[in-house]
């Protein structure tokens, strides 16, 4: 017989996640350091200029905003 599933009970769980207060910086640094993938010195430039930021806030417009910079000077985007 198949087990039934408490969706309700699911969802409630989902929402009781307590939102941590971290900088752009700190998710980068902590997410690299559980991958180990170096995104952290890849994204050295964008964290001088965001990574004080709160993660939660941190809108795409703003690195747009840097990407279009960045080409504006005649640079890649990701170029060091």
């Amino acid at each position: 017989m198949r087990r039934t599933i408490d969706l309700a009970a699911a969802i409630a769980a989902a929402h009781k996640h307590e939102v941590q207060a971290l900088t752009l910086g700190e998710l980068v640094r902590a997410s690299s350091s559980a991958t180990l993938d170096g995104s952290d010195t890849r994204l050295r430039k964008w964290l001088a200029a965001l990574g004080d930021t709160s993660a939660w806030t941190a809108a795409a417009r703003w690195t747009a905003a840097g990407c279009k910079d960045t080409l504006a000077q005649g640079r890649h985007p990701r170029s060091r």
